[in-house]
């Protein structure tokens, strides 16, 4: 299971960002899991069509298959996607991307979001040995 280290790019804005009334589920994976716009798009598309081709994908975004080629291995290397190799009757092969499913995804953010949650409680308790003057 891929957890990403807590602090891992995580910044003011994107706090702020998340805070927001129209913040939603995208912004929160792009902050944990610190993706490019694209491979948020990407991951969405998996999610909403269980699986995928790469050329497919190429296609259903408009852009070049190398670019669609990194985003998934981008996301491969975040498990949030995995690939699968399909046999084909007459010879060869080709791959299909699919998401976890979203109960894993869930389970993934809740587990991030409980031990940020932890961290930030015992760096609050740390404020004591802060020397501000007093």
């Amino acid at each position: 299971v891929y957890i990403p280290p807590i602090g891992d790019v995580i910044k003011v804005t994107d706090l702020e960002r998340l805070m927001s009334p129209d913040a939603d589920c995208r912004d929160l994976l792009r902050i944990i899991y610190a993706l490019t716009d694209a491979e948020t798009e990407i991951l969405s598309i998996l999610i909403s069509q269980k699986e995928v081709r790469i050329d497919d994908l190429s296609d259903i975004v408009g852009k070049d298959k190398s670019t669609v080629y990194r985003s998934l291995q981008r996301l491969v290397g975040c498990r949030l996607v995995y690939k699968e190799k399909r046999i084909i009757e007459k010879g060869g092969y080709y791959h299909v991307y699919k998401p976890i499913s979203k109960d894993e995804l869930k389970r993934q953010i809740h587990e991030y979001s409980n031990r940020w949650h932890e961290r930030m409680r015992e760096l609050a308790e740390m404020v004591d040995t802060l020397n501000c003057g007093s």
